[in-house]
């Protein structure tokens, strides 16, 4: 072979070496990231409206995001519901994940304003410390509906 295509030839194999090499740890960095955010969720909220009077029965339509092999995004989306209890509250556990998004809050005769409830999503698991959500079954987060 001549020496400039033995040059080439192995300046190729070295190329896709380190693209496939690379590519793999690239994605197993984000596997053990991902996993590392994995985290117990504890939320602790109440449903009130314009009054700061409770609304029980209240249906909150919530989602988790969390670690997963089966992708390669490393991401399962869970979307639960739940009812608010006779004093407006609710408790979200037995879940683990590294974000909350509370999506909707309903109830016959009530409307969720979104303007008044711009605080929806929570960090469980996440790199800068100060995003990361605390909960407190003494003061939860409030979600204001308006009554029709």
């Amino acid at each position: 072979m001549h020496p400039k295509r033995s040059c080439i030839a192995i300046l190729v194999i070295l190329i896709a070496t380190t693209f496939i090499f690379g590519e793999n740890s690239s994605e197993e960095k984000t596997k053990a990231l991902y996993q590392s955010q994995e985290k117990p969720i504890v939320f602790y909220g109440k449903i009130v409206d314009q009054f700061d009077q409770a609304i029980s029965g209240a249906n909150i339509d919530f989602k988790v995001w969390s670690f997963t092999e089966e992708n390669t995004s490393f991401t399962k989306i869970h979307m639960n519901n739940l009812l608010s209890n006779e004093e407006g509250e609710f408790m979200i556990e037995g879940l683990t994940g590294r974000k909350l998004l509370i999506k909707s809050i309903s109830k016959e005769g009530f409307s969720f304003p979104f303007g008044k409830n711009k605080s929806r999503t929570f960090y469980f698991g996440n790199l800068v410390p100060s995003r990361i959500h605390s909960p407190n079954s003494g003061s939860p987060i409030k979600f204001i509906l308006d009554k029709e």
